[in-house]
This record gives C-alpha cells, sequence and structure tokens, in this order.
C-alpha cells in the first residue's frame, strides 16, 4: 500500500511540475527589423495561384536566408 501512494504523489508533483513550467515556445517571438511591408498588387491572389513556386536560400548574401514567392505567370 505503501508503494500506490508514493506513485500517486509523485505523479502529482510532476504534474504540477508541468503545469507551472513555461513553454519557450510560446516566449518566442517573431522579430520585424529589416522586414518590409510590400502590398499584393493582385485583386485575389488565390485565382493568380500566388505562391505557386517557392524557394529559399541566401540570395543577397547577408548572413540571412531569403524566402521567394512567385505566381504562377512569372517565368521560372
Amino acid at each position: 500500500m505503501a508503494w500506490c501512494i508514493r506513485i500517486v504523489t509523485t505523479g502529482i508533483t510532476t504534474l504540477l511540475a508541468l503545469a507551472g513550467a513555461t513553454s519557450s515556445v510560446a516566449d518566442t517571438k517573431l522579430g520585424t527589423e529589416g522586414n518590409i511591408y510590400l502590398a499584393n498588387p493582385y485583386a485575389d491572389p488565390a485565382e493568380s495561384y500566388y505562391g505557386f513556386r517557392m524557394a529559399n536560400g541566401d540570395f543577397d548574401g547577408d548572413g540571412i536566408d531569403d524566402l521567394v514567392i512567385s505566381e504562377l505567370s512569372s517565368p521560372a
């Protein structure tokens, strides 16, 4: 009977410790430094298959990976 009580109290202690822990994912925010807001020139990007092609890499050589998204009508 003593081992049963010990398992229950250990489980409750673990549960309380996990409930009080802060998630590091929830505390992480994306920085806005260097971001540029570009207005979308298309009335409805879904009809022109916006995001049809995507590529990533360090295209401008600044050491930060870039993401390029093009529409269907852009040359490959």
